[in-house]
């Protein structure tokens, strides 16, 4: 456990699949936030079964309720993780031994992303997915009604590392997602709906090998 780690992290119907993160974190980091958006499921009941720092959201878009968790982490650092992320093992061994109090002026670490749709890894036209996923606990996104989702937290000095996090979803729920984004952020639907069709192709290129 590393104890300058804290988890934080944002559910909403997560309740058939947020037990392994959750089960990560708490090894992991020695204080846990978590946001529940109202939910259909038992995600509230079962984040509360991990910390007693649980906070009911309403439904918005993710960057909203991040600032505020991140207004709640006494520790140095956090680290953000979502119910449909895997770590690898040499990612989870690199944060439990990693000493932050060497980290000097950088404020964030970007860890790759590899991403499985339905079974298949898929790049969608992206290339190398990054994500700022560790962060010293001052950073925030300042989101804005206009500028929501796909947005990066206000970060001056980070670096990279190349053990991976595996982010596991199907395409039914990546368009789902798409059609929430369309009215959260209309102005993103070309680009997210283009990203939607290139990950049809290369599943299409996939089954016909």
């Amino acid at each position: 456990m590393n104890r300058n780690l804290s988890y934080v992290g944002v559910f909403k119907n997560e309740a058939n699949r947020m037990r392994y993160i959750l089960d990560m974190a708490k090894e992991l980091c020695i204080e846990m936030h978590i946001g529940v958006q109202p939910s259909e499921d038992d995600t509230l009941k079962i984040a509360k079964e991990y910390t007693k720092n649980v906070y009911e959201l309403p439904s918005q878009a993710p960057f909203y309720s991040k600032d505020f968790l991140m207004s709640q982490v006494k520790t140095p650092w956090a680290v953000w993780f979502d119910a449909d992320e895997i770590l690898s093992i040499p990612l989870f061994n690199y944060l439990n031994g990693l000493d932050f109090s060497q980290m000097g002026e950088w404020e964030a670490i970007r860890i790759p992303r590899i991403n499985y749709i339905n079974g298949v890894v898929c790049g969608g036209g992206q290339e190398k997915d990054y994500q700022f996923m560790v962060l010293r606990k001052d950073i925030r996104w300042n989101p804005t009604p206009e500028r929501a989702i796909h947005i990066y937290p206000k970060v001056q000095y980070h670096f990279a590392i190349n053990f991976p996090v595996y982010h596991i979803r199907t395409l039914e729920k990546i368009v789902k997602r798409t059609e929430d984004w369309d009215v959260i952020q209309p102005d993103l639907k070309e680009v997210c709906h283009d990203y939607v069709d290139k990950v049809k192709e290369e599943l299409n290129q996939f089954k016909q090998k």
